[in-house]
């Protein structure tokens, strides 16, 4: 019988654990590993659960050592719940993920992404519409958009909104601007830079 295979994100120290758990371990970047479609995937600390939610792996992924803001299990339990899921004994719990699109591209992050001029000391302006309805305009050094995951971050400390996490909404959050903006409806959340050509990206 084949082993399930087991996409390792982070420490690499966590493949005895997978072994022990009947997995069978795939090491190496995240893009080889979302490429090598895994059975589940460990992601360790909360770089590695951010880096697996970049690539768009789309398996089980069990965060360990993830921080206070997701749950996850100690080094310890990693035999135990990778096994629970190799058994599909498991319950999973789905998170929101911010994209961000720009002429340079798309990026997804798990927890926020901040939008800043490439200059020094250029303050762009920043539109925020949520179903077609403009919520605010703002001049600003940049702007933080959170997911409940993430608000608890660098939007909390700016005194943003902490969006409790199940609550279909991201904060976003101006930087350095003197400005408050409350939590928009995820799905329908749009920012766009207006730079001064006139020429928008989000």
């Amino acid at each position: 019988m084949q082993r399930p295979t087991v996409g390792i994100i982070g420490d690499q120290l966590t493949t005895t654990a997978v072994r022990a758990a009947g997995g069978e371990p795939l090491t190496g970047s995240p893009t080889d590993i979302v490429a090598a479609d895994p059975d589940a995937v460990v992601a360790v600390g909360d770089t590695g659960l951010s880096a697996a939610a970049n690539v768009g792996i789309e398996a089980t992924v069990v965060p360990v050592d993830a921080g206070h803001s997701v749950q996850s299990v100690d080094r310890e339990a990693v035999e135990a719940a990778l096994t629970a899921v190799i058994e599909q004994r498991h319950e999973t719990v789905e998170l929101p993920v911010a994209t961000a699109r720009t002429p340079l591209g798309e990026s997804r992050a798990l927890m926020e992404f901040m939008l800043v001029t490439g200059e020094p000391a250029r303050i762009s302006e920043y539109t925020v519409v949520s179903r077609t309805e403009r919520v605010a305009t703002f001049r600003a050094d940049g702007v933080v958009v959170a997911t409940p995951v993430g608000s608890s971050g660098y939007t909390r400390r700016a005194d943003g909104p902490v969006v409790a996490p199940g609550v279909d909404a991201f904060a976003v959050v101006p930087v350095d601007a003197g400005h408050s903006v409350q939590s928009v409806d995820r799905e329908a959340v749009e920012v766009a830079v207006v730079p001064e050509s006139g020429d928008r990206f989000r």
